[in-house]
């Protein structure tokens, strides 16, 4: 209920705040080390769980493919493009979501790669390009199927309406079931 629910939340931040306070007074591990482990475990998990989601309507791949190359290459998206009409809305959403995507054109990510221990400047550079591809590839790829197959799934979407975290979360919800 509402009551054991802000309870749970409340344990959960006691424990988060209980190991951050361990991790950053005691350097028992490296920060940068469980931040490591912490960021790649949630994208194998990520990637797992839409990749689930994909073979449960596997079905419904090739039509959200299709349905995203069909849209793309219509004479209404031609002459929305041409024209201009959507291109401020689109600009500033497009930055923000590749600011809060990846962080391209940031500048933060160039200063984590400068503090870096790696003595092979193209090593590290190609650690770069990879988070880049890894994030905007694979990771947008995958949740944009894992949308169009989820909402093919039944999930009530209101398209156009603000949703961000809420769409792939109900997305999920169709497989791994709402909470």
């Amino acid at each position: 209920g509402g009551i054991g629910n802000m309870i749970d939340r409340l344990a959960a931040g006691y424990v988060v705040d209980f190991l951050d306070f361990c991790l950053i007074n005691f350097a028992i591990f490296n920060v940068a080390d469980v931040f490591v482990c912490v960021g790649c475990g949630m994208v194998v998990l990520y990637i797992i769980t839409t990749v689930s989601i994909l073979c449960v309507f596997s079905d419904q791949v090739i039509p959200a493919i299709q349905l995203v190359l069909d849209s793309a290459f219509t004479g209404t998206a031609a002459t929305g493009g041409f024209l201009g009409a959507t291109m401020m809305l689109a600009r500033r959403s497009g930055i923000a979501r590749g600011i809060y995507s990846n962080e391209a054109g940031l500048g933060s990510a160039p200063m984590a790669h400068a503090a870096t221990t790696e003595t092979n400047p193209v090593k590290q550079g190609l650690y770069g390009i990879f988070e880049v591809f890894m994030d905007t590839i694979v990771i947008c790829t995958l949740t944009a199927l894992t949308l169009l197959c989820g909402a093919a799934g039944g999930v009530e979407i209101a398209w156009g309406q603000s949703g961000g975290a809420e769409l792939i979360s109900a997305a999920f919800g169709t497989v791994f079931g709402a909470k």
